[in-house]
């Protein structure tokens, strides 16, 4: 550098220095792009975890156990004023029978349409619904009456208007009549 003149010298530095601006305002722009990339990745990934959270909250607000359950609730029924017996089906799921005049609850409940009494009637192969239990039908007459029987649903003694949505709770006496 000692042979350049002056005015080399001085274009040299100029020329040195406009590099090194240019090379730090590279340096700039690429660490802005990297700076904005991850902050666009950090914000996806924030929303996806928000939305994932968000999902299975939703989705495990239904779970009614988290551990299996075994329950059992008396069941019975009287058909014009007569105890009856279903021969039942011998299916065996979440709910289910035995022939031991109890509605049985064995598993992991994932929600409460899992554990309705229409659930159990379907089950044991029963038909029932607010109209209908096994062969009677509202309206129908039983053999020593002239009034129309109706099927109508206890629970633990009082009068239910849920039929094959009742939801099942352990223990409660559940009785179905037509008369």
């Amino acid at each position: 550098m000692n042979h350049l003149t002056k005015k080399e010298r001085k274009a040299l530095s100029k020329e040195k220095k406009q590099a090194q601006k240019k090379a730090a305002e590279e340096v700039s722009v690429a660490t802005k792009r990297r700076f904005s990339l991850t902050l666009i990745i950090s914000i996806l990934l924030a929303i996806a975890f928000i939305g994932l959270i968000s999902w299975i909250i939703r989705e495990n607000q239904e779970i009614r156990s988290i551990k299996p359950v075994h329950w059992h609730m008396p069941i019975s029924y009287e058909f014009c004023g007569k105890p009856f017996t279903p021969v039942e089906k011998k299916e065996h799921g979440l709910v289910h029978g035995h022939s031991d005049g109890l509605a049985h609850v064995e598993g992991k409940i994932i929600n409460d349409q899992s554990i309705t009494l229409g659930k159990f009637m379907d089950t044991i192969g029963m038909p029932f619904n607010k109209d209908k239990i096994s062969t009677y039908n509202n309206g129908d007459t039983c053999p020593d009456s002239t009034v129309s029987g109706k099927v109508k649903v206890l629970i633990d003694g009082k009068n239910n208007t849920e039929f094959r949505d009742h939801i099942f709770n352990n223990k409660e006496a559940i009785k179905i009549i037509f008369e």
